[in-house]
């Protein structure tokens, strides 16, 4: 069950898979083109840079979310990002030639917002204390 919050939804919408269709594969970065409807418009470059080096050291540890948005005879499919701009970024950063993707089906710009939106405003970075004990366990 999605729990409702924010928006009304949760992050859960994301990766609730609704349709057998839906698809999770490593995708040519080639082929994946950036939302121009992304709510983030800056990309602080120190956090990009410490989130290539997480991806070079650790791999993408969560799969970005697309939509698959031109299908043609002359070629692979493109997909476009719904969520994980970021990772993306960095992984292009790493030189990447794949990523991991889960396919959604969203048809039209609305939904592709909304998605978009949603990644971004239900995010929640641990607090100091958290992130310390996190070090702290780490450490021991």
């Amino acid at each position: 069950m999605v729990k409702e919050t924010g928006l009304g939804k949760g992050v859960g919408v994301l990766f609730t898979n609704t349709d057998d269709d839906e698809l999770y594969f490593e995708c040519k970065t080639k082929n994946i083109i950036v939302n121009q409807l992304q709510p983030r418009k800056s990309f602080a470059e120190d956090e990009l840079a410490d989130l290539a080096d997480s991806i070079r050291i650790h791999g993408i540890l969560q799969p970005l979310i697309v939509r698959r948005v031109i299908q043609s005879d002359e070629g692979p499919p493109k997909y476009e990002i719904i969520a994980g701009e970021r990772r993306f970024r960095a992984s292009q950063r790493v030189g990447l030639d794949s990523v991991p993707v889960v396919v959604r089906d969203v048809e039209n710009e609305n939904t592709l917002l909304e998605l978009a939106l949603i990644e971004n405003v239900q995010r929640t970075d641990l607090n100091s204390i958290e992130e310390a004990q996190a070090y702290q366990s780490l450490m021991d």
